[in-house]
């Protein structure tokens, strides 16, 4: 395995301040040895808070997309900007609604990624990973106890996935593809973000919870609770990990005493 210091803002799409060890997975003997840490695709969705922490990415192998008996079959490290690529490419319907999520696949299936009333685990067949003292495994759906931003695979390293896809004309994709982009300008953010903060409690939504409080658009130095979606936190460049940790926390206790609802973070802290 390949080990080099690298700098959180080409690791985190919110672009921290520090550096951190990086580890690059590329073979079974690798995933074996690996210690105690976090795998990580492109940086979205994570907050680095401990420096000492050893992350893993997978290498450029398992950045890859075709289709196999029916099946559109992608590598987890693959970014979802080049699986929308590809399916434009190929006339094929199954994840537009992800179009500008800065993500990769396996982090969206780790996540259960979704928006516009969809979620990934909506199209998956099956996922293929790595579990410790079992190997490679393959895993279908239906024994995937998917959840609202959850998939319950926190002992596999997501290697591969098969998705349903549906023949349509390039047109009608790509009109989806730019009506789902517009939709994330109008509404939220592209860039210098790590998406959402919090995870919509049951029946309610966090950004007007937040905005009800009146914290959307404050900012702790670096970072800034979105002017634009409360339930967003935007970098002004460089980030803090503090000023960071500080908005959440401010945001949290200033709605459970206002509303008695605790917030959960939906960002993953490391």
């Amino acid at each position: 395995m390949k080990r080099k210091r690298v700098n959180l803002d080409k690791l985190t799409t919110i672009r921290l301040k520090g550096d951190v060890l990086l580890g690059i997975l590329d073979s079974e003997n690798d995933f074996e040895s690996l210690d105690n840490g976090f795998m990580i695709g492109c940086g979205s969705n994570i907050l680095v808070k401990n420096r000492n922490v050893n992350l893993y990415k997978l290498s450029k192998k398992f950045s890859f997309v075709e289709i196999i008996n029916g099946m559109l079959i992608c590598g987890a490290s693959l970014r979802i900007s080049e699986l929308i690529r590809f399916q434009l490419q190929h006339s094929i319907s199954a994840l537009e609604f992800l179009a500008g999520v800065p993500a990769s696949v396996g982090g969206c299936i780790y996540m259960n990624a979704g928006a516009f009333s969809f979620e990934i685990s909506d199209r998956l067949i099956y996922v293929k990973g790595f579990k410790k003292g079992r190997g490679i495994v393959t895993i279908s759906r239906d024994d995937i106890d998917f959840k609202y931003r959850e998939s319950g695979l926190d002992d596999i390293i997501i290697l591969e996935a098969g998705f349903l896809y549906e023949r349509k004309s390039r047109d009608v994709i790509e009109n989806s593809i730019r009506e789902n982009i517009k939709k994330r300008i109008k509404n939220a953010h592209l860039t210098n973000t790590f998406g959402s903060i919090f995870k919509n409690p049951k029946n309610l939504i966090a950004a007007k919870l937040i905005e009800d409080v009146g914290l959307k658009g404050l900012c702790r130095n670096s970072v800034c609770i979105s002017d634009k979606h409360a339930n967003f936190m935007v970098g002004k460049g460089l980030v803090d990990i503090d000023d960071a940790l500080f908005l959440i926390d401010r945001v949290k206790d200033t709605v459970y005493k206002s509303f008695s609802v605790e917030l959960e973070e939906e960002v993953k802290i490391i």
